[in-house]
């Protein structure tokens, strides 16, 4: 019996009156436009005044409390959402990390001058866009989206994928999948982590690729984020003797004795990846036999008096290589071989070095790696029995050049 009048996108009703305990309903409808826009707040306000009598009677009252009244509904369209993801999602240096990025436009909604902007940690190196695709349902959208579209500020980095909208039955999605690598200027034990946010205005104010890193933006989604944790290898080396007392690195032997080596490389610490490409090198010393039964396919040097192994890898964390070989005790070594001050047999067995990427993907992406050659070497002695009886002595009291009864 009272409809409003719609001016200037107000409604208004004219009540006669109101009375008490007996509440006007005013209502109406409204349809939300078809496609919505995406991450939209409609905030719906209502006021009402009224006078104290009847008819604009002289001196009535029309403020203060009870004379007026005020409410309001809000209402969000539906939400673009955003996602991220790395694999994998523990990287050492120079490893390269597959990002991907999903951004999902509900059903019957759409996003203006939609903008992905991925800001990327300190320390990694952006190495491009690998795909991109776009489904609404369980299909590929049509037409099919471009979102090569990539710019960069800094460390981040624009992908602009236009004005998307999607159907009133499925969402569309847009995925986009990029590398990228760890730079040599972190260590082991740093977390990276990097977010992405989808942008959007509530009209269409990009008429074209902007070509460049855009906004301000209406809307946003994110960011979604995801980390990183970074990781190295971490190789020790253990040598022994056999029949050395526990870990002393210690024995002794004598001229003819064969002597058993073992080495144990281990990957072992915190923060760990594995390890590729161990050279390890064990110096034998002079006094034994050239080496036999060289296990891990060692090869020896007699020049330098070297073995060395090469170990392919991956060792991984917590893991070790055992590496063995025997020598003989020279037997010809006597008294005139004695080494008062000090073990007469010494070796030393070290890791030389050792990556933390495989040689296939050093040469195919050439990035900036490290060779570790951080490795604490092992010492093994062996004290060799040399000592024997001396010459027969005998002291000459009366001086008489003859050893007599007494003497």
């Amino acid at each position: 019996t009272n409809p409003g009048d719609g001016v200037g996108g107000t409604i208004t009703w004219n009540l006669s009156s109101v009375a008490p305990g007996v509440p006007a309903t005013p209502s109406y409808q409204v349809a939300v436009d078809d496609p919505v826009i995406v991450n939209s707040v409609f905030t719906n306000s209502v006021a009402v005044t009224t006078p104290s009598m009847a008819g604009g009677a002289t001196g009535e009252r029309s403020a203060g409390t009870g004379y007026t009244a005020a409410d309001a509904v809000t209402l969000n369209s539906p939400l673009a959402s955003i996602t991220k993801s790395a694999i994998p999602t523990s990287a050492t240096i120079g490893e390269v990390v597959t990002y991907s990025i999903a951004v999902a436009i509900p059903p019957g909604s759409i996003m203006y001058d939609a903008t992905v902007l991925d800001v990327l940690p300190s320390d990694l190196s952006f190495d491009g866009i690998t795909s991109t695709s776009c489904t609404m349902g369980a299909v590929p959208c049509v037409p099919a989206l471009d979102v090569q579209h990539l710019y960069n500020s800094g460390q981040t980095y624009s992908f602009f994928l236009g004005d998307i909208a999607s159907s009133s039955a499925a969402s569309r999605v847009v995925t986009i999948v990029y590398n990228a690598h760890i730079d040599n200027t972190v260590a082991a034990g740093a977390i990276r982590t990097n977010g992405a946010t989808i942008f959007g205005n509530t009209t269409d104010v990009l008429a074209a690729d902007p070509g460049f890193v855009s906004g301000p933006f209406d809307v946003s989604t994110g960011p979604a984020a995801t980390t990183i944790d970074i990781v190295e290898p971490t190789l020790t080396i253990d040598k022994d003797v056999s029949a050395q007392s526990g870990d002393s690195d210690w024995r002794r032997a004598k001229p003819g004795d064969f002597l058993d080596y073992t080495l144990l490389v281990a990957n072992t610490g915190t923060d760990l990846s594995p390890a590729h490409e161990i050279t390890v090198v064990d110096t034998l010393p002079a006094g034994v036999s050239d080496p036999s039964l060289i296990s891990g396919g060692g090869v020896w040097a007699s020049g330098p008096r070297t073995i060395t192994w090469t170990v392919p890898g991956p060792l991984h964390p917590e893991t070790s290589r055992a590496l063995s070989y025997r020598v003989y005790v020279d037997a010809a070594l006597d008294w005139t071989d004695e080494n008062a001050a000090a073990a007469e047999l010494v070796n030393i067995a070290d890791v030389a070095s050792y990556y933390g990427v495989p040689a296939a993907e050093r040469t195919a992406n050439g990035f900036d790696y490290i060779i570790y050659t951080d490795t604490v070497a092992d010492t093994v002695s062996v004290e060799l029995d040399l000592a024997q009886i001396g010459d027969y002595v005998w002291f000459d009291v009366d001086g008489d050049g003859a050893q007599d009864g007494a003497e």
